[in-house]
Order: structure tokens, then C-alpha cells, then sequence
């Protein structure tokens, strides 16, 4: 198979190629459509793999005229003869998209009726099996130029800067930080002195990087409860971002220092993008936000910049300032989930610690701090949540700590529990079991309060009548005969 496909494609046969093809996963050969298409001149994006509502690739191309012609494809890499109701169900979606015409690809066949149908409708056009292997000996591409995409991260899209910043941002912002990688990548390739396609690019790297281990709810299928807790608290070790030494030799830290390359050149281009500076050099950040500050006292961007940048060089020190800054941002607008999400992360980030059972009882405090913080980090993402329901980490986050909050919950309770027994025997070894002491006060302790009052009215007697030398001269002896009844009566021992 090997020796097939580094073959000239004019050395193929039509099998060779169809076997290729049908070796493919439905998602790679959708890319792989797309690729051909994009040879034959059409602008084209290939959908996600789930909820693409029947259009596997969008696409645009430009007559001879200079019109437009909107398209929507479906690709079906399967045996299957297709049926007239397959082409009714895309031309459907194509209505649907306010497309103008549509494209059904197909390793197989088209019934008669399909044929027919097709003829009839006119604004859909039938690309078989046969046609297809036509395609790519026309335009050379072949198969195996998907797998290389496959292998690397990105395959371009095709679209302008401006429409690349738009949907860029929109794959963001839903959680597509790979599909938000490939828009910004397009726009530096069309305008590499565009700054804020290179910070954009860096942030979506910084958070792919960050949810990459994130520990999905899938998770809980196959561990524990407490399993699952431990794996949500270990994600939280990664949360810091920062460039680390020794990159060279280690994948994961390559990956970071890619991101910050990014994010170095947006401040080489732009030195004042502060969002930039914010991850490249925090304590710079920190420094031109408070000047900006000085200014606006009420500047949201500048507040969250200034957040980023304190939780970008995380120290225990630092983390009040962090957290105050952001919720500066929340308190000019409640709606900013960006600073939401940073909230929430601060508060899991700040709360990592070994959950064992004995950590807790060496320091009981920490827990009612991680319980009370996992609260506030669940009441931040449910916010992000409500402000974007389409981002699919968001409803991750909120699922996690679902699961946690009741196990935090749980240990809350139980050092509450341990502390007041710990309060209570401490009480006792000081103070005696005040139940006892209950039980003491009898005959003893009024005969022990009846000689406290002789002793006193004997001493006001020698004040009285010797004056203030007698006084001095009875008090030391009077003090150790107080003294001794006193201290039966509190159960002090001596």
C-alpha cells in the first residue's frame, strides 16, 4: 500500500484510488473534498464533524462573470447506492443556509430516481464515484494529501482577513480553539503585521493548551467519584501559564513556547498591546495598566489586562491583587465571562493542595478555604455558562465541579466535625469537663465560697481597725488562704 501511494497518481489505478479513499475516516475525507475543491478554484470550510445540520463543507466560488455563488456540500464516503430522500434532506439544508446551490459527493452511486431528481431540482450538483476519481486525476491531488493535514494541526481555510477575525473569534468564543487556530493562522499568512491576529492566535493556543488535559465528565464511566475529584484537582497543577526553561528537550513546554512566540510577535508589531504584554511580560503590563489607570480609574480592558497579568507570574503575594483586579472587572460589567472564567480558574488555581484525609487534619482551615473556594469557582463558570451557552468548556467546567462540590462538601463537614472535637478536648485539658464540674457543686464548694467571704471580711476588718500597715501585713497570708478554696471550686490542679 506504501509503494501505491507514493506512485504518480497516472500509475494508479481507479481501485487503488477508491481503496485509498475508503480507508479514509468520514471527517479526513470531508478535508479532503474540501481540498479538491479548493483546487478548482471554490472558497471552501469544512463544518465540525457533529451538529453540521447535513452540510459537511460551505463553500463560494466565482464565475467567469465576477458573481458569487453560494454552496453547501454533503460527502458521503460509504458503498450505499443514494437515494432520492438523501438529495431532498441537502437541498433542504441548502434552503435553510440561504445557499445557492448545493453538491452531494459520493464514493458509490445515485439511484435513477436520484438522477431524475437532481435534473429536476437543477441547483444540485451529483459528484459519484466515478466523477470523483476523475476530479482528483484532473487536479492531482492525491489522497495522501490528507493524511499529511491529518498529521499536522492546521489546514487552512480559505476566506479574507476580515472574514478570518470574524470567525475566528466566533470559534473561540464557542471553545474551538483548533478551528480558532486555523482562521488566525490564515489571517497572519495574509497580513503578518496584523497584531491582533498574532495575540488572538496566542490565546487561542494558551487555552487549547490549558483544556488539553482537561479531565471530561466521559471520565466518570469508567473511575470513581473520588477517582474523577482527583483528576479535576491534578488538571488544576497546569492551570499556571508560564514559558518554562528546558523547552528544547520537552513536546508539552515546545508547545508553550510556540504560543508565546505568537504572542512576542504581536508586541514586537504593536508594542502597545497591552493584552499581549500581559502574557509576554507580566510586570510591563502591570506597569503601563496603572499608568492607564491613572487616566480611567473605570477602564474594563485595563483592569482585566492588569488581572491576567498578576495571575501570569502566580504568587502567593500576588494572588489578592489578581483577584481584586478581576473582580474590578466584574463590578463594571457583571457580563465579561473572560474575566468570569479567570475568576473561577483563580479560585481553583489557589486552592490546590493533596486531598488525603491526613493533609486536612494537619491543617484543618485549608479545607473549609478549598470547599468554600470550589463553591465560588462553580458560581463563576455557572455565570460563563448563562453568558455563553455555546461554549462547550464552559459546560464542562460547570459538570466538573458538580462532581466535586458535594465530595468538598463532605470534607467541609468533617473538619467542622473535627475542629469542635479538637476545641472540645483542648477545653477539657485546660479547663476541666465542665459536666463534672456540674456535679461537684455541692457542700464543698459552698463551705469553699463561705471561707473565701470570712477571709475578705477579715481583711477590711484589719484595714478598719489597724489601717493600711495591718492591711499590707494580712494580705499575703489572706491571698494563699483565698487562693486554696478558689481553686477547688474551678477544679484547677496544682
Amino acid at each position: 500500500m506504501k509503494e501505491a501511494q507514493n506512485a504518480d497518481i497516472r500509475d494508479l489505478s481507479d481501485a487503488d484510488i477508491l481503496k485509498h479513499i475508503m480507508q479514509m475516516n468520514p471527517f479526513k475525507f470531508e478535508q479532503f473534498v474540501g481540498d479538491l475543491l479548493n483546487t478548482m478554484d471554490f472558497k471552501t470550510r469544512v463544518t465540525k464533524p457533529t451538529g453540521d445540520g447535513g452540510v459537511d463543507i460551505e463553500a463560494e466560488h466565482e464565475t467567469p462573470t465576477g458573481a458569487s455563488i453560494e454552496y453547501v456540500v454533503q460527502v458521503k464516503r460509504h458503498t450505499n447506492i443514494i437515494s432520492p430522500k438523501e438529495l431532498q434532506a441537502l437541498v433542504g439544508a441548502m434552503q435553510g443556509s440561504k445557499a445557492d446551490r448545493c453538491i452531494f459527493v459520493t464514493t458509490s452511486s445515485f439511484s435513477a430516481k436520484s438522477i431524475e431528481y437532481a435534473e429536476l431540482m437543477k441547483t444540485i450538483e451529483l459528484v459519484d464515484g466515478k466523477k470523483l476519481i476523475e476530479l482528483i486525476r484532473e487536479h492531482g491531488v492525491m489522497p495522501e494529501t490528507l493524511a499529511k493535514i491529518g498529521e499536522s494541526r492546521i489546514s487552512i481555510p480559505v476566506c479574507s482577513a476580515d472574514e478570518g477575525m470574524r470567525l475566528g473569534k466566533e470559534a473561540y468564543n464557542r471553545g474551538d480553539y483548533e478551528e480558532a487556530l486555523k482562521y488566525f493562522d490564515r489571517v497572519t499568512n495574509l497580513e503578518p503585521e496584523n497584531d491582533e491576529a498574532w495575540l488572538w492566535k496566542g490565546k487561542s493556543g494558551t487555552n487549547k493548551l490549558r483544556f488539553s488535559n482537561f479531565p471530561s465528565k466521559e471520565l466518570l464511566k469508567r473511575l470513581s467519584t473520588n477517582q474523577y475529584t482527583e483528576k479535576v484537582w491534578e488538571w488544576t497543577r497546569y492551570l499556571g501559564w508560564k514559558i518554562p526553561t528546558g523547552w528544547e528537550k520537552d513536546p508539552e513546554r515546545a508547545k508553550q513556547k510556540r504560543i508565546y512566540e505568537y504572542l512576542e510577535k504581536a508586541v514586537e508589531i504593536n508594542p502597545e498591546n497591552i493584552e499581549a504584554w500581559s502574557y509576554v511580560n507580566p510586570e510591563k503590563a502591570i506597569e503601563l495598566c496603572e499608568e492607564g489607570l491613572k487616566s480611567n480609574p473605570n477602564d474594563e480592558q485595563v483592569w482585566l489586562n492588569m488581572g491576567r497579568a498578576y495571575m501570569m507570574r502566580w504568587k502567593v503575594s500576588r494572588e489578592e491583587e489578581a483577584k481584586r483586579c478581576l473582580n474590578k472587572v466584574v463590578e463594571l460589567n457583571p457580563k465579561n465571562e473572560e474575566a468570569l472564567l479567570n475568576l473561577g480558574i483563580y479560585y481553583l488555581s489557589s486552592c490546590r493542595m493533596s486531598q488525603s484525609y491526613n493533609y486536612h487534619y494537619l491543617y484543618p482551615s485549608e479545607t473549609l478555604i478549598y470547599a468554600d473556594k470550589t463553591r465560588k469557582a462553580l458560581r463563576c463558570f455557572d455565570k460563563c455558562l448563562e453568558i455563553n451557552p455555546d461554549n462547550y468548556y464552559y459546560t464542562e467546567l460547570v459538570e466538573a465541579m458538580k462532581v466535586v462540590m458535594p465530595i468538598a462538601e463532605k470534607k467541609k463537614g468533617e473538619m467542622e466535625k473535627f475542629e469542635k472535637e479538637e476545641f472540645e478536648q483542648r477545653r477539657k485539658e485546660e479547663f476541666g469537663d465542665t459536666e463534672k464540674m456540674k456535679g461537684k457543686f455541692g457542700f464543698g464548694k459552698i463551705v469553699a465560697i463561705t471561707i473565701m467571704i470570712i477571709y475578705v471580711c477579715v481583711l477590711l476588718l484589719a484595714f478598719f481597725y489597724l489601717g493600711i500597715g495591718g492591711f499590707l501585713l494580712c494580705l499575703p497570708l489572706a491571698f494563699v488562704l483565698i487562693m486554696v478554696p478558689l481553686a477547688y471550686l474551678l477544679d484547677i490542679k496544682y
